[in-house]
């Protein structure tokens, strides 16, 4: 990339941070001068130690109101912890389990999987077509994720039920007034990626990886 093209991704992406919070960097701009500055139940913090200590020394709460966890945890109503919250014995049984599939041999046999789909998708660019890179990516998000978990969906209706769930889950803790009906959206989105194991033969009884 050259340092025209750099300087024209980082004025991009400048603009995107001062849209999405202009509040936000309006106040850390003003309070540059401080190593930290607590507004409300906020802390700025433009120390470089203090930003470690705060990243590594505070312990922190992964199902709190306003986490990741937390939000995944509102939208699937109490059923089950999520990833996003585990930590101690379940983060190391969570990773034990998915060992065998993430493995060096695991990782070769999901392989199998998604490269013929990305050839096949990206085919279209050697005549000079399009190809939508969205809709690809979530066909391999969707075939890789499915083939883990043995699920009985088809791996676009995944994709696009887990995108839908977690947009749906998040709307409703983005900052500014409450927004009408955000609780029960993410309640029937969660309930309809649940729905994708639901029904049918999984993946795993039928799916054969190719040797």
């Amino acid at each position: 990339m050259t340092s025209t093209a750099q300087a024209r991704a980082r004025r991009r992406d400048r603009r995107v941070y001062l849209r999405s919070h202009p509040l936000l960097f309006g106040l850390l701009a003003a309070t540059r001068g401080r190593a930290a500055r607590r507004i409300g139940g906020t802390v700025l913090v433009h120390d470089a130690a203090a930003y470690r200590e705060a990243l590594t020394g505070i312990p922190l709460d992964r199902t709190a109101a306003g986490t990741t966890g937390g939000a995944a945890r509102e939208a699937l109503r109490g059923a089950g912890g999520v990833l996003f919250d585990q930590e101690g014995g379940g983060h190391r049984a969570g990773r034990r389990s998915l060992a065998e599939g993430l493995g060096a041999a695991g990782v070769e046999e999901l392989r199998a999987l998604w490269r013929p789909l990305l050839l096949r998708g990206v085919a279209p660019l050697g005549r000079g077509a399009e190809v939508d890179v969205v809709a690809l990516a979530r066909e391999l998000a969707g075939s890789v994720a499915a083939a883990l978990l043995g699920c009985a969906a088809g791996p676009l209706v995944l994709a696009e039920a887990a995108s839908a769930a977690a947009a749906a889950s998040v709307r409703g803790h983005l900052p500014g007034p409450p927004r009408p009906g955000a609780a029960a959206g993410a309640a029937r989105a969660a309930e309809r990626l649940r729905g994708c194991w639901a029904a049918g033969t999984p993946w795993t009884r039928w799916w054969r990886w190719p040797r």
